[in-house]
């Protein structure tokens, strides 16, 4: 046997399962010897199974690499892929079940998986980025994109079809103006927030979830979301809310859930999100998010006085179309409508717009804010409404007018603390300073008055100057 013959029979040996070695192993020695001892035609065999071995687990590592990758943001190991363009995170030991079958007869630390986790050239990124001119799924610096392309490619044509529904569902032209640009700006910036909500209530029925539809299908099935429950947007498990650009959010309701409201401000308009799938350690990214609401409820979410992110606008039954209109409609969407809108909103000059700057405040974002109102606010808000200084229980008499038209301050001051006290408001105790600064605030003083030899008294504004007054206080 010559020693090529030998070395082709020793790496056909190496390439046998193991249990099969021992037999063609002694026939090799048998044939080679004395020039080679058995142990080393052993060595040969080793050596030729150990490059093999070598070579075999190379390609699986390139071929999990074209799948797979580890994600290190926060120096914490998370092992991704992408499915059906969603980012997939998965917990390391799920991985390497999933990964084991591409070897045979090796486990535990010499796995497919694990020898993956432990090679030098496996695919690994410190976190992700979201840029629409890079191409999905590459690197961008040390980050992978987890861009997939929006659902539409953009057509020109008539959009009349798209803005006869907005100007039918929106009478009030500033309102409709606004949803135009707000539209526009959020398709032209994909990956910043707008920074404000337009949130229309009303009956079902009114057409008022189309306008965000038509958004959400523009932004696909990757980035366009859309939500049937409040809590889902708030809710502690928001992986999806990472590749989100544009959420559809029906049917919400904050009035009842404060907490839930105030960690959706942060969404509405800051510049990172905290994404904590299930069963993986979270981590920030940067926030993409922009949220198209409709409610049935006449007060569907609190608003701060300070506030400046939300639009509200009311519809009405007035703005229906009866079915064979929608349905024409929808068949337009679906066949080119929808690359029609997308390159109209692209086109749409947004370059002097301000999302906050420009905000229309309706009658309906007015409600709002009125309904939102605590503590003293709410309490002048009711006394307007009724016409009368309210009180609680424990007050024997309602606080009345002297001949001038003068209350007693102090009598005023108490009917608010006994109003809080029987409607069982959780608000934090308000003293008597704070009491008449937010009266004061809200236009409800005309005069001090502090007459000889009697306690202090104050001349309120009557009730129509007390509603435009609280109107203005409002910011209207």
């Amino acid at each position: 046997m010559t020693d090529e013959e030998f070395h082709e029979e020793a790496e056909r040996i190496a390439g046998l399962p193991d249990i099969d070695h021992p037999g063609p192993i002694y026939d090799l020695w048998q044939a080679i010897k004395p020039r080679r001892t058995k142990k080393q035609v052993e060595d040969a065999v080793r050596a030729y199974a150990r490059a093999a071995r070598e070579t075999r687990m190379a390609n699986i590592v390139d071929k999990i690499n074209e799948e797979w990758f580890v994600l290190t943001p926060g120096g914490k190991i998370r092992i991704g892929r992408f499915r059906d363009g969603r980012l997939q995170l998965s917990p390391r030991a799920d991985f390497v079940a999933i990964v084991g079958n591409m070897t045979e007869h090796e486990t535990g630390a010499y796995s497919a998986g694990e020898r993956w986790l432990r090679s030098p050239d496996r695919q690994e990124f410190d976190g992700v980025v979201c840029d629409p001119r890079y191409p999905p799924g590459t690197a961008v610096g040390s980050k992978i994109n987890i861009w997939q392309g929006l659902g539409v490619e953009p057509k020109e044509g008539d959009p009349e079809p798209f803005l006869k529904v907005v100007r039918s569902i929106l009478s009030d032209p500033a309102v409709a103006e606004y949803y135009l640009n707000w539209a526009a700006w959020t398709v032209q910036n994909p990956t910043k927030p707008t920074g404000t909500v337009i949130l229309l209530t009303g009956p079902p029925g009114t057409g008022k979830t189309t306008l965000f539809r038509v958004l959400r299908m523009i932004f696909g099935t990757v980035h366009g979301n859309v939500c049937y429950d409040s809590n889902q947007l708030y809710q502690k498990h928001t992986e999806w809310q990472e590749r989100s650009m544009f959420v559809q959010a029906d049917e919400v309701t904050f009035r009842h859930a404060r907490g839930g409201a105030a960690v959706l401000k942060a969404k509405i308009n800051g510049d990172r999100l905290h994404i904590e799938p299930k069963g993986v350690d979270g981590y920030e990214v940067d926030n993409m998010l922009t949220f198209g609401m409709t409610s049935n409820e006449d007060h569907a979410v609190p608003i701060d006085p300070s506030d400046r992110r939300y639009v509200i606008e009311d519809t009405t039954l007035a703005s229906v179309m009866d079915a064979e209109y929608w349905d024409a409609f929808n068949a337009w969407v679906d066949d080119v409508g929808l690359a029609i809108v997308y390159q109209y909103l692209l086109n749409r000059d947004v370059s002097k717009w301000n999302a906050q700057g420009d905000r229309p405040l309706t009658e309906a974002y007015l409600r709002h804010r009125q309904q939102s109102l605590v503590g003293v606010y709410r309490w002048w808000r009711e006394c307007i409404e009724s016409e009368k200084i309210l009180y609680g229980q424990k007050l024997e008499d309602q606080p009345t007018p002297d001949m001038k038209g003068t209350y007693d301050k102090l009598e005023v001051f108490r009917a608010y603390c006994g109003w809080q006290g029987h409607m069982s408001r959780v608000e934090a105790a308000t003293d008597q300073t704070r009491f008449w600064m937010n009266m004061r605030e809200m236009g409800a003083v005309r005069k001090d008055y502090r007459p000889s030899g009697e306690g202090r008294r104050v001349e309120l504004v009557d009730w129509a100057e007390a509603r435009e007054s609280l109107r203005a206080a409002l910011g209207f």
